[in-house]
């Protein structure tokens, strides 16, 4: 024992270490304060690969490169190498290779390759290898999942045989014990079931509830608004940006040749629910491409538009036509005139082949007429509103019906004339 004092440090520790040297002690035990120049030494004589600093150490371990700083660090390590413990029992039970463990009881009973423990108990029940477990009791209880990254304060803490799982956050992913591939990122993200796997959970809370899922914000106060192209959504899913027809703000592909699909449902009636379905080619040489508005309360196709520009409505269409909604009304009137002067036509379009000949009107011929009914695109392209015939064709028609009538009352007329005529002559 070196006793250190003002008087005697100096030359009792040069006596100290003259004895070491000529009597061959392996030990040296200073109390109170010591300065070392130059090299320190510390290797075991019968292990100059190895490096163990701390009480509790099993000396005599042979070329496994080891370095255990910390009381039992590594106490019964025997046969693995290359590692790195730092910390009160950490890697106690160590019979794996290649880890390197920080902190109290990380790393303690493992028996895997290539882990990385940082953090009190980090990695404590470890078993299997390629773990990278960093915060206090991050990975805690896993014993043969590998492949796993656990970062923060007991992130993964109840995991033991799930794989390739990533969970960051402080208690992260703490509902998984044996779910696989799932990505956990966000204080208290996981999964509602311990077995759910594939699943991704990103933002404070969220919590996924099915395999192969993936959700953004927790619910209630936890939820969030997601935004792409805005730093400041304004909806559930606010996307702002610039589209065309090669990139549109969304798609949706259908991998099969049926139909791509939305769906729209109330929680207050589950059972019910809208579908927009659509398909850019034909099932058949008689069909067409198709977008369908589906209602599964009737089982019925209510509307269906044609990429040949056809539609097929299952119930009525209605307009808006009462009086409160109008202002500056008056009425329709020499229209039959006008109508007399449109041509109905069959004809084929041109860039839309259909086995059926169409029947309609020319959009420039009811411009010059009824230019109201007429509507162009900024392609130059025009449309017509045949709807908007039918008040025409009815003051037509009441204007036709006023010309039979004059013409049914002078028939009358000239006929009650021939036959006065007639009797005139008999009587004669």
């Amino acid at each position: 024992m070196i006793k250190n004092n003002k008087l005697s440090s100096f030359f009792i520790l040069f006596c100290t270490l003259i004895s070491v040297q000529l009597f061959g002690q392996e030990q040296l035990d200073v109390e109170g304060d010591a300065k070392i120049r130059g090299k320190l030494d510390l290797h075991d004589l019968n292990d100059s690969t190895s490096l163990y600093v701390g009480y509790g150490i099993e000396y005599g371990l042979f070329n496994l490169k080891n370095t255990f700083v910390g009381v039992k660090a590594g106490e019964n390590t025997t046969t693995g190498g290359s590692n790195s413990f730092f910390g009160y029992q950490s890697g106690a039970e160590n019979a794996g290779g290649s880890n390197a463990f920080f902190g109290y009881h990380s790393g303690k009973n493992n028996d895997g390759t290539s882990n990385a423990f940082y953090g009190y108990r980090a990695g404590e029940s470890n078993e299997n290898s390629l773990n990278a477990f960093f915060g206090a009791e991050s990975g805690k209880t896993n014993t043969s999942g590998e492949y796993n990254a656990f970062f923060g304060a007991e992130t993964g803490n109840n995991n033991s045989t799930g794989s390739n799982n990533t969970f960051l956050g402080y208690n992260s992913g703490a509902g998984i014990t044996i779910g696989s591939k799932n990505t956990f990122i966000g204080g208290e993200t996981g999964a509602k079931m311990d077995t759910f796997s594939g699943s991704i959970a990103v933002g404070y809370f969220a919590k996924v509830n099915c395999s192969n899922c993936a959700v953004i914000g927790g619910t209630g106060n936890n939820a969030v608004q997601m935004g792409i192209g805005t730093d400041n959504p304004a909806s559930h899913l606010d996307i702002l940006g610039t589209s065309s027809s090669t990139t549109p703000h969304i798609l949706i592909n259908e991998s099969t040749g049926s139909y791509a699909r939305m769906r729209w449902k109330n929680t207050s009636n589950a059972s019910t629910y809208w579908d927009v379905a659509g398909r850019t080619s034909a099932l058949n040489s008689q069909g067409s491409a198709e977008l369908n508005f589906f209602y599964n309360d009737g089982s019925l196709n209510v509307l269906k538009l044609f990429g040949d520009g056809d539609a097929t409505l299952a119930g009525n269409l209605m307009e808006n036509s009462d009086r409160r909604l109008k202002k500056e009304i008056s009425s329709i009137s020499g229209v039959l005139y006008k109508l007399n002067q449109l041509h109905g036509y069959y004809y084929q379009w041109k860039n839309r082949p259909s086995p059926h000949r169409q029947v309609g009107l020319i959009a420039q011929e009811v411009q010059q007429i009824f230019p109201e009914l007429v509507r162009e695109d900024d392609q130059g392209m025009l449309s017509v509103n045949y709807t908007k015939f039918v008040p025409l064709l009815i003051e037509g028609m009441k204007e036709q019906q006023e010309q039979i009538k004059t013409q049914q009352n002078q028939i009358q007329e000239l006929t009650k004339l021939v036959q006065q005529l007639l009797h005139a002559e008999k009587t004669n």
